[in-house]
């Protein structure tokens, strides 16, 4: 073989070779574009879920507020009950008592901003939109300790007004309760957990405010 031959069976060579690196490049480029791709919608799906999180314990801090509220009130309502059938129901133990239903009842209207009505289609048509269907169970309970409250007048003696602050402090354990439930306080350990995974990947974590009065 002639040296041009050899010249040019290199030349070849180097191309083809040339060829394989550019495609070895081209496949290595392509798995790490997938790759990141891959990373970016999992970190942007984490994101998203915890973006909703915040704006779900945003409405868990409002509605922790109005829960205060209402256990406020319905403390108020066990002790003046409490104090009832001692003494003649006088002028001052109607405006407390007023005070009390009307307090309440403004709270009971606000919880539906928080709580609307189930099935509206299905009962009440004739009524206005807020009040059509069927109340949740977290504003039965505070129906149910408002209608306790508006009987307090009519207590004979210190047992029966007894009997009446026991049914209310029933009541008001299972708003408490409700009220737990509807906030489920254990998705801060949940969001947490998502943190802890962000920072271990060298992202900043996610810092939403806790809600008032929930405690360290």
């Amino acid at each position: 073989m002639s040296i041009d031959q050899w010249i040019a069976a290199a030349a070849a060579i180097g191309q083809v070779a040339a060829a394989l690196l550019a495609l070895a490049a081209l496949m290595s480029s392509l798995r790490t574009a997938r790759a990141q791709t891959e990373m970016s919608g999992r970190l942007a799906g984490e994101h998203s879920a915890l973006l909703f999180e915040q704006v779900r314990m945003q409405r868990d801090s409002d509605v922790l507020r109005w829960t205060e509220k209402c256990i406020e009130a319905l403390s108020e309502a066990d002790t003046f009950i409490g104090g009832l059938g001692v003494e003649p129901f006088g002028d001052i133990d109607k405006l407390r008592h007023a005070s009390i239903l009307t307090r309440l009842s403004a709270l009971i209207d606000q919880g539906r901003m928080y709580f609307p009505n189930q099935a509206p289609e299905s009962q009440g048509a004739d009524k206005p939109a807020a009040y059509q269907g069927f109340r949740q169970r977290i504003l039965s309970v505070l129906v149910r300790a408002y209608d306790e409250i508006s009987k307090a007048p009519s207590a004979r003696g210190a047992n029966d007004a007894r009997m009446r602050m026991e049914r209310l402090m029933v009541l008001r354990r299972l708003f408490v309760s409700e009220a737990q439930i509807a906030i489920d306080p254990r998705r801060f350990i949940a969001l947490k957990e998502m943190n802890d995974l962000r920072v271990g990947r060298g992202l900043a974590a996610d810092q939403p405010t806790q809600p008032e009065g929930s405690g360290p």
